[in-house]
């Protein structure tokens, strides 16, 4: 997280995840997920039925802006899936609040005590705001049904399009963290670091050795990941160096337009409109803070390297400068 702000506290979201809880009685999961794939599978059928007649300008104004709240609710339907997760297994959770992770604005929870429990129940946390979002994805299904809005299916789509992407091991969403739980290895990035340290050692940085103590089938698992976690910050990192100059080029502009779209539509009386203008225009903002701060940390990052292999280097230069000096023979 780059920054963050609480915006409620436990004692505000109990009412709320007492109940919530419930939802993971196990005969409501069996039929949640059951009820969730007859859900989706007919949401795509439809949805592709309707889509030769469907037009782009049929989502401009209040279909736009219906599927922009309804997909930020799901978010916080999200959140209360983890803190609901960990009401149901007996242990405290934490603030709920929004921040900025990576460049995209989301919202958090601190599920920290989670850790007293077992392995799959953490990962049952790790999960349950996926789990409540396929919750809502049936609400809206029975809506669609209820009112024959495509704007109740294309939601299903992007609220299901949030939650695959939040699967993803790569980054520290929720996929990272069933992914760790799951094989018992805490802090994943860190021990590929680890890995890559054993093979090839950097000089002037500590060796940890600790962590491989572990099981066969976590040791296999952790090298699978390593491997493809590298390729993919590799290849992330490369996209930033080439986009972050085109973005911070274009952004001032990005702005003026923006501005005069909010202004016509507001004169205009389109205020839907407007009020789309600007939200592009604030995630266009998060999206340059997060860039500057996530290079400003990869640059700290590896300035510290740099220094520790220089420190490093030195002290070996010392070290063997003061052996040829004992060593020297009397006259």
């Amino acid at each position: 997280m780059l920054f963050q702000v609480p915006l409620f506290s436990e004692k505000q979201l109990w009412p709320l995840t007492s109940v919530g809880q419930l939802l993971f009685a196990r005969p409501v999961v069996i039929g949640v997920l059951i009820l969730a794939v007859v859900a989706h599978v007919l949401a795509y059928i439809q949805l592709r039925a309707a889509m030769p007649a469907f037009k782009l300008n049929d989502l401009r104004g209040d279909g736009s802006l219906a599927i922009l709240l309804l997909t930020g609710l799901s978010a916080i339907v999200h959140e209360f899936g983890h803190l609901s997760a960990c009401h149901r297994y007996g242990v405290r959770y934490g603030k709920l609040g929004f921040g900025l992770y990576m460049f995209s604005p989301v919202g958090y929870v601190d599920v920290t005590d989670s850790w007293r429990l077992p392995r799959w129940r953490r990962v049952v946390v790790d999960l349950g705001g996926i789990y409540f979002q396929l919750i809502l994805n049936i609400v809206l299904y029975v809506l669609y049904l209820s009112f024959g809005k495509p704007v109740f299916l294309l939601t299903i789509i992007a609220v299901s399009a949030m939650f695959v992407a939040n699967l993803n091991p790569m980054f520290k969403y929720d996929g990272y963290w069933a992914l760790s739980d799951a094989i018992g290895v805490p802090n994943l990035h860190k021990r590929v670091g680890d890995l890559w340290r054993q093979i090839l050692p950097i000089p002037g940085v500590k060796q940890a050795t600790a962590f491989l103590q572990t099981h066969t089938y976590a040791k296999a698992v952790m090298w699978i990941y390593a491997l493809i976690v590298t390729a993919y910050f590799g290849y992330f990192t490369w996209m930033i160096i080439w986009f972050a100059p085109v973005f911070i080029r274009d952004y001032p502009s990005l702005l003026i337009t923006t501005y005069t779209e909010v202004r016509q539509s507001i004169a205009a009386g389109e205020m839907v409109v407007a009020l789309g203008s600007a939200f592009q225009a604030l995630f266009s903002t998060f999206l340059l803070v997060g860039l500057v701060l996530f290079v400003k940390r990869f640059t700290l990052s590896l300035f510290r390297l740099g220094k520790g292999a220089v420190s490093f280097a030195r002290d070996q230069w010392q070290h063997r400068h003061s052996e040829r000096e004992v060593n020297v023979p009397s006259a």
